[in-house]
């Protein structure tokens, strides 16, 4: 039997879009957005018993409380961040959901002791940052080859200056305490037996509050990653990349 989640796309995405869009000095991503015209569209998502089978839990080798952050929730960190579309939210259900199946003890934990333990980096967590940082490099290197198609060359070069001086949002530790309050809230007033839409917002707020408190340590590296990734996809492409001063990556 299906159950209709009517659970809008903020739900799902509410660390990767408050991460990469809620600061007050220029973003990476608003660099790209000035570029973009943004489409949002609202969608039911499907979540059936069959999702909940062993094989839509995902596999990772990593020990750690909260595992390795989920490849297609990266996914969704860099096109919140880039103004693009993100994954179908049915699939990003199924995938929260299986995460949430292989970490129960997530689901006793009080939500503040989970945001304030400290943890291990693994290797698989370690690996996980350098894709994001390539991810992320990659959207950008396309979005400027596009947008070099339809402007002048020192236009170009304008943007080109901006992306290499701005820098990647941070406020991972305001969506943390969001997430670890509406999981307080959630606890609240969930029922039992737990049905498919509680299930999959808890799910939502445990995922967020783990993966802020990990960007929260390692997102200085993934800056550096992201933009020496990116300075080589853009001379591969063809682009002139200066370093910006140092005033100027201070301004930004």
């Amino acid at each position: 039997m299906k159950t209709w989640l009517s659970i809008v796309m903020f739900l799902l995405v509410l660390f990767a879009v408050c991460t990469a869009r809620a600061q007050d000095s220029q973003s990476l991503g608003d660099v790209a957005r000035k570029s973009r015209s943004e489409k949002k569209e609202e969608s039911k998502i499907v979540v059936s018993d069959q999702e909940h089978d062993q094989s839509a839990v995902p596999v990772s080798n990593d020990s750690s409380l909260c595992g390795a952050p989920l490849p297609i929730m990266q996914s969704v960190y860099v096109a919140a961040l880039t103004g693009q579309k993100t994954p179908p939210e049915d699939e990003m259900a199924k995938e929260l959901m299986g995460w949430l199946n292989v970490h129960p003890d997530l689901q006793k934990m009080d939500p503040e002791k989970l945001a304030k333990t400290d943890e291990p980096r693994t290797d698989a967590q370690e690996q996980s940052d350098r894709d994001l940082a390539n991810q992320i490099a990659q959207s950008f290197t396309d979005d400027m080859i596009e947008y070099k198609k339809n402007h002048t060359d020192e236009e170009v070069q304008d943007k080109l200056g901006k992306l290499m001086s701005a820098k990647l949002p941070a406020r991972q530790a305001d969506v943390l305490e969001s997430a670890v309050r509406d999981e307080k809230r959630r606890r609240e007033t969930e029922t039992s037996p737990q049905n498919d839409k509680d299930r999959l917002e808890q799910a939502v707020n445990l995922y967020a509050i783990c993966e802020n408190k990990r960007l929260i340590v390692s997102q200085g590296e993934v800056e550096k990653m992201s933009k020496a990734a990116l300075k080589s996809k853009l001379e591969e492409a063809g682009f002139t990349v200066e370093q910006p001063s140092t005033d100027e990556a201070k301004a930004n």
